[in-house]
């Protein structure tokens, strides 16, 4: 019989696959079936994220020392850098010290295709990493609510439990400024977050996605902006399509935020975790991004296998963000910290996330 910490660390592999492969499944899945599941642009900076988080995390357990917004945007920067965008001014940054963990540090992800192949653009956060220059909510690098920054912030849901929430929230709106800079996406991709969070700890596992459940996990204040969007899709009758389309009616955080919620209480139960992505699939260019926050919620609520098993099968990022999925737990559970082993169980980890 399982231990209390191996039921922990088992409850929270399975919830942050099922996070992780529900937003690349949600924002990649097409009705018509084809061969392979392209990566979205998303996905791959959520990729980016949650490696930058991964060796910040280091950094503060080995250190004590580390800005972890930062740390995200060096590896924004070798994102960009392998596609292609801005690269004399990243590579000179690298090469001068200006930017740091560049061609010293690489880390692992930066040469695997999936995450950097060409399958479109997120224009904002291109913008953005054009100069070398962090956005910051005090210096915002232009006034952009665009859902792309919501998606590469999903994964930073698993870290929100564990902290003090106005650290958190300190954190997650530093790291949506990086690219993006508009205070009226802050309050609703902060909230839901917190309900991911939320979803991703939970000690039982649930028969259905509850929204009032998710309600439980915002904090501190139950009058924020997600509560309001939750009570409005609580007050409309479910799985109408001429809703979400109304809800999702244009391409900002909050848009996006509500139509997720929407298509996730449409289908609450398991088994309709491939139709809720179907569902999102409407004639506009963020009905991607609708079913790739849905994806999250029904993961992060269930675990990975609800989802079409053939789906995932197809999908190009699957064993990418499968292997970020497992090492974020490893990280909490196995590394680092001062007193112990850097390399921990895997004994390349130093040189796939470098704590320099």
């Amino acid at each position: 019989m399982l231990g209390w910490a191996q039921r922990d660390r088992a409850l929270s592999t399975q919830r942050i696959r099922g996070l992780l492969l529900g937003l690349a499944l949600g924002e990649s899945y097409e009705q018509e079936p084809a061969p392979v599941l392209q990566a979205g642009t998303g996905a791959q900076l959520a990729c980016f994220t949650v490696e930058g988080m991964i060796r910040a995390s280091r950094r503060l357990a080995l250190h004590d020392l580390c800005h972890p917004p930062t740390v995200i945007w060096h590896a924004l920067c070798r994102w960009s850098f392998e596609r292609g965008f801005n690269c004399e001014v990243i590579e000179e940054g690298w090469r001068t010290g200006d930017i740091a963990s560049g061609f010293e540090w690489p880390g692992w992800l930066m040469k695997i295709p999936q995450v950097t192949r060409d399958v479109g653009t997120s224009p904002t956060t291109v913008d953005a990493l054009a100069d070398g220059e962090m956005g910051t909510p005090d210096r915002p690098r232009n006034s952009s609510d665009s859902y792309q920054a919501l998606l590469r912030v999903i994964p930073l849901a698993y870290w929100s439990p564990s902290m003090p929430v106005e650290e958190f929230d300190g954190l997650l709106t530093e790291v949506l400024a990086l690219t993006h800079g508009a205070g009226s996406m802050s309050e609703p991709a902060t909230e839901v977050i917190h309900v991911l969070g939320g979803l991703l700890r939970n000690p039982v596992q649930p028969d259905v996605f509850d929204l009032r459940q998710a309600m439980s996990w915002i904090a501190p204040d139950p009058h924020h902006t997600l509560g309001d969007l939750i009570r409005l899709v609580q007050d409309t009758p479910p799985g109408r399509p001429d809703v979400l389309q109304e809800f999702a009616r244009d391409a900002t955080v909050r848009s996006v935020v509500l139509g997720g919620l929407y298509a996730a209480a449409s289908h609450p139960s398991p088994g309709q975790a491939m139709e809720s992505l179907s569902f999102c699939r409407f004639e506009a260019s963020q009905s991607k991004a609708v079913a790739a926050v849905t994806g999250a919620l029904i993961g992060a609520t269930f675990g990975p296998t609800v989802f079409d098993q053939s789906a995932l099968a197809r999908l190009e990022l699957n064993w990418v963000v499968d292997s970020l999925a497992y090492d974020i737990v490893s990280e909490r559970f196995d590394l680092p910290s001062k007193h112990a082993p850097a390399s921990g169980p895997d004994p390349i980890w130093s040189s796939r996330y470098p704590p320099n």
